[in-house]
This record gives C-alpha cells, structure tokens and sequence, in this order.
C-alpha cells in the first residue's frame, strides 16, 4: 500500500510540474514559482483525486507506524470503534424534535410542489394562522449586491468604510480599537458532507460548550450534496450553527450559478433553512472560479466567500476584507477575481497555518500530518497565539471532519484545545456569519451584547428537526457512480428524482 501511495505521489508530482493537461481538474490553477505555492497547488490537485490529503504525506516524511493496526489489541479496539459507529446510526436519535413541512408563494421565491411551499414575505402572503399547514414559515431571499465596473486605484480607508467596505491588506482592528478590547473571534469550520459518519465528531466538539456570554459555541459548515443527511443538516442549524453552500457536485466546474445556488436551494427544500440564512460559500478543493463564481455570490446575495489563500504569510495575520477593490494580489490560486468590483461581498481569507518551528506553511489547519496529539496541540496553540498576542484577527480553524478519520490523536488534542480556548474571557468560538457582524459593527469586549447574532435569546428561524425515526429514507441511483444513495430528510415527501445540479428539488424526471 505505502509502494502505491509513493506511486501516486510521484504522478502528482509530475502533473504539477508540467501544469496538468485538459483533462486535470487542477489545470487552471497557475504556476507558482514560490515553492510554498507550487505545494499548495499539488494540495488541491492530490484532494481532487483521493488524497494523500496533508503536505506531510505529499513529502514522504510522515512516519505511519503511530496509526498502524498491526497488533491484535489496537485491531480489536478498531473493531469496537466501527461496532459502535454502526449502532449509532441505526438506533441513535440524536436531540431532534417533531417533523415539520413548509409553506408557499410567488415573489421570485423557488417553489416545489412535492412538499408544502413557502411563505412569501410581503404584505398580500395569507396569514399564516389561516393556512391549513401548522408548519409554514418564511422563507425571504437576500438582497443581490452590486457588481461594478473593476476600481484600478488603490483601497483607501476614506473611501472603503464599514459596514460594507474594508480594504484588502488590514492587519489592524477596524475603527481603532485597541487590540486589548478586541474579542478575539475563532471560527471552528468544516466542509462536505454531513452524514451519520461525521456527526459523533460535531456532538463531541460543540455539545454543552458555551462562550464568555453564556451562549453556545457555534460553528459554519460548507455543506456538499451527496452523502449528506439534511436531518442532522436541520439539528445542526437548530443548534445555531450557521449552513454554508459548498457546492452540489463538489467537483470542479463552469456552472457556478447551478452549483452554489441550487445547493443554496437544496439545503433550504430538505433541511428547512431558510434561504437568507445560507449566505457563506466556500469553493471545493480551495479552487475558485474567478469572476463566474464571484458574480454568481454577488447576484444572489451571498456576502461571504472563504476560498481565496491569501499571497503572502502576513505577520500580524489579516483581517477580513470586501472585494470593492479586486487586485492581483486578492488571491493565489487562480483564476482569481479580476474584472469587476463586488462590493459588500466580503472575503474571509484562508489565512495561512505554519508548522510549529515555522519551516512550512499550510493552508488548511488539515494539510498538516501531526505524529501525536501532543504534536497536533502544539500546532493549535502556536498558531492561535499568533493572532491573540499580536492584533486578534479573527483566526480561522479551516478543516474537514476526515482529519480525524486519519488521525484520531487531532480530535483529542482539538477537544482538550477548545477547553483551553473557552478559558480565555477574550474568546469567542462564533460562525463566520457572527464575525461578519463583529466586522460589520466592531464593538469592544464589554459590548459584544449589542450584536443581536452573538446572543441565544431568539427563536431559530425554520421549523425544528424531527426524529430519525420519523425521517424519510429516500433511496435513488447515485447520479456519479449509479450505485444507490439514501436521502434522508424530514420532508413528508420523497422528491421525484435525487436533486442533482439543475434539478434542486428533483422534480424533474
């Protein structure tokens, strides 16, 4: 097995060197002569194709004897661990509440026919008291943002301010602040698929842990289509984690629109999300689509993108910014964001990670193979410590659940990790949604209360989850492999088809 990972590495290696051919998903990313850059590009590609998945294991230089199975103990120990994986997903319920269905209306709001349809949200919308459905809700679609013509001159602070601008570059807090009363933001995130595999991971992390305002740490999940379960999709949102788009297909791909939208979409007609609360993307494999991808966020009131690697290893770190002034230097990965302005549509940086001795940097928290959890604790903290001692930039903890597949020492160390975060007054684990808010209003440590998003006292919007038991298992033919693939959702109804790209709600035969 070792004889053909080192074979695949060499293959990618070799396509990274010659630039890939048409056929490579990672072709369009250009060549960088730092070598930091040519790794990243080899990251995205080995993603693409399965993996290796950290730098450490694209360098040869991981020694694998910590994770092997070899001795009869830690293969037993494996067994439990599967045994009890499976139990849970066939008799766990989770902490889900009655099944809900939706509401309808026109006002350029998707409808379906199969589940109930939504609200519209105007003044001619039936009282919702009077509809025969106990269930109907709101569902308001965000407003588009502006798309200009391209500004060639540099950001200016006079001309770029908040709450909807910020320039490119900022490595102070906004409106002065001293660094002392800035609330040091953590934005735990993941990406992919949620399903019954993944879950136990987000129960353990975020269960009965709460901020310096007593209200519960929160995270933002970038959610792909297949493999995922829109019930636990739909607690995690009633939990008040923030619901991002990652894509339909997760794939590389022209049809931005389709794929960010209608996964916007989807996750609203199967998880109940409404459409205003969807606002966050993230492109898969850090790839992103140049001005096809921005100007499909833009129009469709997305305010936040978290794809573009920043250029430079920035000490202090940056602070997030709006692409009101798009420049070369926005992003490493190309294509990139060049002909036209978009302005409010913020860009939360994948701020670069270093190893703990600062030889290689990383762009996910993930790319990094820690031997042990000492050595994985050790990679939290010095990373950490570079935004809260130096200007508290929001730090952002970018990773996917498979980390911990791989590694299960990194779930140890980040769960003990968080603890040591939550003992800090100054810390406040929030989605990318609620640091959007603290950049849009910065307030200081003392009156972070004044943000409506930060606190717990309201209703989430939507209706709640329902039971597994009472979920619908909707098998259909995999649209990728044709093998079968269950759907499970809390809708009354299963869909026609499975929703797939240009068919979100799968009505379409």
């Amino acid at each position: 097995m070792r004889a053909t990972t080192k074979a695949k590495r060499r293959e990618l290696a070799a396509a990274s060197s010659m630039g890939g051919s048409d056929g490579d998903r990672g072709s369009s990313i250009v060549q960088m002569p730092n070598p930091q850059f040519a790794m990243e590009k080899q990251m995205i590609v080995s993603r693409q194709q399965g993996g290796p998945y950290t730098i450490d294991e694209l360098e040869e230089n991981y020694d694998y004897s910590e994770l092997c199975l070899c001795t009869p103990f830690k293969f037993f120990l494996f067994l439990l661990l599967i045994a009890g994986l499976v139990l849970a997903g066939l008799y766990g319920d989770g902490v889900l509440g009655p099944k809900k269905s939706q509401s309808s209306g026109s006002n350029g709001i998707y409808t379906t026919s199969f589940l109930t349809t939504f609200m519209p949200d105007n003044d001619d919308a039936p009282d919702s008291s009077s509809t025969e459905s106990p269930y109907a809700f709101r569902d308001v679609l965000p407003d588009p943002l502006p798309i200009v013509t391209r500004k060639t001159s540099e950001c200016s602070p006079n001309a770029c301010v908040l709450p909807d601008c910020g320039c490119i570059g900022q490595t102070t807090p906004p409106r002065d602040l001293p660094v002392a009363d800035v609330p040091q933001i953590v934005m735990l995130t993941f990406d992919d698929a949620i399903n019954n595999e993944v879950y136990p991971y987000y129960e353990r992390l975020f269960r009965n842990r709460k901020n310096p305002n007593n209200c519960p740490i929160t995270s933002t999940f970038f959610v792909s289509h297949r493999f995922t379960n829109y019930r636990l999709v739909q607690s995690l949102y009633h939990d008040r984690h923030e619901i991002a788009s990652h894509t339909i297909s997760h794939t590389h791909t022209d049809a931005w629109e389709e794929e960010i939208l209608g996964q916007r979409e989807i996750i609203r007609n199967f998880a109940f999300v409404p459409s205003n609360q969807v606002t966050g993307f993230r492109a898969p494999f850090l790839q992103p689509g140049g001005d096809q991808q921005f100007i499909a966020l833009a129009r469709n009131g997305f305010n936040r993108d978290s794809t573009l690697i920043e250029k430079d290893f920035t000490n202090p770190p940056l602070y997030p910014y709006t692409l009101d002034w798009v420049k070369s230097t926005t992003c490493v990965v190309e294509p990139c964001p060049a002909q036209y302005s978009y302005q409010g549509l913020w860009e939360f940086p994948v701020t670069q990670w270093e190893s703990v001795d600062g030889s290689v940097r990383y762009g996910m928290a993930d790319e990094y193979a820690p031997p042990t959890k000492k050595a994985a604790l050790q990679y939290f903290r010095h990373n950490f410590n570079r935004h809260f001692n130096e200007n508290r930039a929001p730090f952002n903890m970018y990773m996917h659940a498979s980390w911990f597949d791989n590694y299960p020492h990194v779930l140890e160390a980040l769960d003990e990790f968080i603890d040591e975060l939550l003992r800090h007054d100054e810390v406040y684990m929030v989605s990318q949604a609620q640091a959007l808010d603290w950049m849009h209003t910065p307030v200081s440590l003392d009156r972070v209360f004044k943000l409506d998003s930060w606190q717990c006292d309201t209703e989430v919007e939507g209706p709640p989850p329902c039971t597994a038991a009472e979920a619908k298992k909707c098998v259909f033919q995999d649209p990728v492999t044709g093998n079968p693939i269950t759907l499970e959702t809390c809708a009354e109804e299963c869909p026609k088809k499975f929703p797939w790209v240009g068919n979100p709600a799968g009505e379409k035969n």
